[in-house]
């Protein structure tokens, strides 16, 4: 029998078992198994299970938008900056995913519907592939409707979505905590980590009603934590820095810390170089800036962001490496690059067709030639001597003395052959 299951309150109000279903997808997915279309199941769900590992590992589990294509560097930059080899397992890891994105991508099409979910985030957030909201709203809907449609076949992948759309709403469902948390603990109960995980945030930031308890949530983060799951080994080892009335305890957290970034993950990297560059001895950890240094240089080299900004720093001020001006301004401007990157409006771009007319050679901050430079940003400047002056900034310049991007406040310009294309900061459209 089909487990009972609580109301939907959505326009999908649809149960479906694994005999019958009320959806075109859900047939589609019924004939398959059936191997009506000569396609194994199994093997579909192989090809699945090892893209989305891939997948899963690379963007911290789907959350991560440090990927976008437009990071890829040029050739000119890749010839003018020797040091961009650093950023090689980055690379590297986009290489992996525009990889797994045609396995998605041969899936859906042969209508294996948990591919709808992976997709939607890739198309959305340009992970590894050309950023296309059409086609992710697309694939949204589809994700939707499929999960809907197969909610009792016994996938905790396809209950984890179900609390997701519930906890934010969206395509043709209503927002609803009582039916975010019924799906969550569904597959959390069935030992899903994501969802622990997932869990452990509802309860740690209140996200659902009944607001915040501190113990739920690291009960939930222990469960994902003690199955090997790397967010979960980060988010349980930060309870234990003092978390509310928790205990401090820094060689608990330390540990949890190294277990997730033996598994290679940048935010666990960043977590203990924060951790190694700002603890006070008094608390019982050491502060150890050269310890600092390496773990910020492994997550700024798969892209995080946050680390290449903490990395430039150090070497910026000579705190756990040799004082260098350079490496700072490299990786400045790589954390420069990957924040405006988020700002790019491609399809306004591609509509307007504005160029600065400008001849810009120079920045008028640092005076650092443009040449190589992939962004400039005709901005405000911040400063408090400055108010009201306008200038043209490089990234990293822009980092610290511009204002923002927006109207009446600064336009980012792209290098395009060798002009340089508005793709942010347009005039707000009539509405």
């Amino acid at each position: 029998m089909t487990e009972q299951l609580p109301i939907i309150n959505t326009s999908h109000n649809v149960t479906a078992t694994k005999e019958e279903s009320s959806s075109l997808l859900g047939r589609g997915l019924a004939a398959i198994q059936r191997k009506e279309t000569g396609v194994v199941l199994s093997d579909m769900d192989k090809r699945y299970r090892q893209a989305r590992d891939i997948y899963n590992r690379i963007t911290d589990y789907g959350e991560s938008y440090r990927f976008k294509v437009e990071l890829l560097p040029t050739q000119e930059e890749l010839l003018n900056e020797p040091l961009l080899k650093q950023l090689q397992p980055f690379y590297n890891q986009k290489k992996q995913l525009a990889d797994v994105f045609t396995v998605f991508q041969e899936l859906a099409d042969k209508g294996y519907g948990k591919a709808y979910l992976p997709l939607s985030n890739m198309y959305w957030g340009g992970q590894g592939i050309a950023e296309d909201k059409d086609k992710a709203l697309k694939y949204s809907r589809l994700a939707v409707e499929w999960c809907l449609a197969n909610q009792s076949l016994n996938d905790t992948e396809i209950w984890r979505y179900l609390g997701c759309k519930y906890l934010h709403g969206g395509f043709g469902v209503m927002q609803n905590d009582e039916q975010a948390l019924f799906w969550y603990r569904k597959a959390a109960e069935q030992g899903d980590t994501e969802a622990q995980n997932q869990l452990g945030d509802i309860f740690k930031y209140g996200l659902c009603e009944g607001g915040i308890d501190y113990y739920e949530a690291r009960d939930w983060y222990q469960k994902a934590a003690f199955q090997n799951y790397a967010q979960g080994q980060v988010n349980y080892g930060l309870m234990w820095l003092g978390e509310e009335d928790f205990e401090l305890d820094f060689d608990e957290a330390i540990s949890w810390f190294y277990k997730a970034a033996e598994q290679d993950y940048a935010e666990a990297y960043y977590t203990l170089g924060k951790l190694y560059q700002y603890c006070d001895q008094g608390l019982g950890f050491f502060q150890d800036n050269e310890q600092a240094v390496l773990n910020y240089c492994e997550a700024a080299k798969q892209g995080h962001t946050e680390a290449q900004s903490a990395l430039a720093y150090m070497y910026q001020n000579g705190l756990g490496a040799n004082q260098d001006d350079k490496l700072a301004m490299f990786w400045y401007s790589q954390a420069a690059q990957s924040e405006l990157v988020q700002l790019i409006d491609r399809d306004r771009a591609n509509q307007e067709m504005n160029y600065c007319l400008s001849e810009l050679n120079n920045c008028d901050i640092c005076g650092g030639s443009l040449n190589g430079q992939r962004f400039v940003i005709d901005g405000m400047v911040s400063n408090e001597n400055s108010i009201g002056a306008w200038a043209y900034m490089c990234a990293t310049c822009f980092t610290s003395h511009g204002a923002g991007i927006g109207w009446g406040k600064g336009q980012l310009y792209e290098r395009t052959d060798n002009e340089w294309l508005q793709v942010a900061g347009f005039e707000p459209l009539d509405e």
